[in-house]
Formats: C-alpha cells, sequence, structure tokens
C-alpha cells in the first residue's frame, strides 16, 4: 500500500476547490497537483550580510526539486547576526539563538503540516 501525502489533504476531493485553487495562485502547476509539496526554509536576509547569497541557494534548491515533479514552496526563518545589531538582548548570544533556530526548524516537519517533506538553507 502506497502512504498518503500529507499535502494531499488540501488537494483531494469537492470539499478541497477552494484549497486548489489556492495553490494554483501560490504558482503550483496542473501537473504537480497530487505530487509532494516541499517547504525551503531559508534564513536569507539582505540585513545579515553572511546570508545575502542563501536566497540564490533556495531558488536552486526549488529548481532541482522542481525538476523532479514536485512543488516547491519557499518561506524564511530568523536570520541571527553576529554583530550588526548587538542591541537586542538576544543578540548577545548568537550560538544559542541559532541553535534554537535550527532545532525549530528541524522539528517544524515533525509537526501537523500539509506538505510533504522540507529543506533548510541555513548559514
Amino acid at each position: 500500500m502506497k502512504n498518503q501525502l500529507r499535502s494531499s489533504v488540501t488537494m483531494n476531493g469537492r470539499r478541497m476547490a477552494g484549497a486548489r485553487a489556492l495553490w494554483v495562485a501560490a504558482g503550483m502547476k496542473p501537473e504537480q497537483m497530487g505530487k509532494p509539496v516541499i517547504a525551503i526554509v531559508n534564513s536569507f536576509t539582505q540585513f545579515v550580510p553572511g546570508h545575502t547569497h542563501l536566497h540564490e541557494i533556495g531558488q536552486i534548491v526549488k529548481t532541482e526539486i522542481e525538476k523532479l515533479g514536485c512543488y516547491a514552496a519557499e518561506f524564511n526563518t530568523i536570520a541571527v547576526d553576529d554583530g550588526i545589531d548587538t542591541t537586542a538582548c538576544f543578540t548577545h548570544f548568537p550560538l544559542a539563538t541559532s541553535s534554537q533556530t535550527a532545532w525549530n526548524t528541524w522539528s517544524m516537519p515533525t509537526r501537523p503540516t500539509r506538505w510533504s517533506a522540507s529543506a533548510t538553507a541555513t548559514r
């Protein structure tokens, strides 16, 4: 028996016509409907010099996933800087904050989500 994709809950049946319309509005092609939805978690930002290159990497990852016929969508997560803004209390502990961000990002797919997998692009 084939495992059902978590994302298929939002793509199958008459009751999910509105959700399918939203997938199409978000850029999903008809041939990607019913295929795995892969979330790309990226810490790209223009405010952290060490993260500016991650936009291009995220786009490369998205292209490669879509070559396999899947649907890939990218969203951002926190980007911790070691020096530009040291006024906030959490920036005094960049390694601890980075570790917490990595843990939160890693544990997100285990929560009840509607994507099939995730890929992470962090520094």
